[in-house]
Formats: C-alpha cells, sequence, structure tokens
C-alpha cells in the first residue's frame, strides 16, 4: 500500500469517528477496566474483609509487577522498534518513547483479569475481553505490534498465577 492510499484509509477513520472510538479505546478504557476490576472485588467479596484483603492487594501486587518487573526485564533483554519507528507514520494517540515488547497496558489487564477471573469468573472473562480490545485498539493505533499484545498476556497471566501462590502462602487459605 503506497503512503497516499494509507493516509486516505486515516481519513476516512477521522471522517466516520473510528478515530474517537479507537482512542477511548486504547487510552481511556484500561481506566475504566482498573475500576471495574476493583468493583468486582466489592460487590463479590462484601462483607468478608479478610478475602477482600487479599484481593485488592492480589490486584495491586500482580498489576504493579506485571508492569513495573517484568515488562521492563523483558524490555531490557528484547528490545523491539515501536511500529510507528519502524514504518515512519505518526501513531494515533500519544507515542511513546520505550521498547514495544511486552505491551504493559495489556500486561497490567490481564494480571488484573486472572486475579479477578479467581474470584468471578465471568468477571474475569469480561475483564480478559476489555484487555484484548485495549491490546486490539493500540495495535490500530500503530504504538504495538501483535506480537507485543500476546506478549503481555502472557506476563499478566503468569503474573498473575505467582501472585496467586504467593497470596495463598501468605494468606494461609
Amino acid at each position: 500500500m503506497n503512503q497516499t492510499a494509507a493516509l486516505l484509509d486515516w481519513g476516512a477513520a477521522v471522517s466516520f469517528g473510528y478515530l474517537t472510538t479507537l482512542t477511548v479505546a486504547a487510552v481511556q478504557l484500561p481506566y475504566l477496566l482498573i475500576a471495574a476490576a476493583i468493583l468486582v472485588g466489592v460487590v463479590s467479596l462484601w462483607g468478608k474483609p479478610r478475602q477482600f484483603a487479599r484481593y485488592l492487594l492480589s490486584l495491586l501486587v500482580a498489576g504493579l509487577a506485571a508492569r513495573l518487573v517484568i515488562v521492563e526485564a523483558v524490555r531490557i533483554l528484547i528490545q523491539t522498534v515501536r511500529p510507528y519507528v519502524a514504518l515512519s507514520f505518526a501513531p494515533l494517540i500519544e507515542p511513546v518513547q520505550e521498547h514495544s515488547f511486552p505491551s504493559g497496558h495489556v500486561s497490567v489487564l490481564a494480571a488484573l483479569a486472572f486475579t479477578a477471573w479467581r474470584t468471578r469468573p465471568a468477571a474475569g472473562a469480561a475483564l480478559f475481553a476489555g484487555a484484548i480490545i485495549v491490546g486490539v485498539a493500540r495495535v490500530l493505533a500503530g504504538v504495538h505490534w501483535p506480537v507485543d499484545i500476546l506478549g503481555g498476556m502472557a506476563v499478566g497471566a503468569l503474573t498473575a498465577l505467582l501472585v496467586h501462590v504467593l497470596a495463598d502462602r501468605v494468606f494461609k487459605k
């Protein structure tokens, strides 16, 4: 596809409102999903303070460990250039200046989804679907490759599993 055709495609997306939807999914939806993950605990564990504390602590540790520890360690080892840099185009959302693999947004959201799934499987599945939507939107926005999203899912799932095992030992079911 030549550059003129690509610009026309993006112009059509903007004129039909797809850009607004894409921006919301790629930028604002993660915040709503984090709030939803907390709400799952409030609704599911109301009146169970010990279980609720474990749930909130697991969400916090899984999300932070996924993004600030695992993602950063992987990015040191695997330095992947973002699509908008590699292909020389302007991304549809605010450009990010760090390596792209794995997706930090998706790793956090997947960690939260898998943590929520342990308490409420249906809610966890819905949060996981939200993480996929965010990932697809970030690919379409030009800030991630599809493999970055898959890597973020794997990081989130593994981090949530490790946190669950650790929480079982700390809270001794």
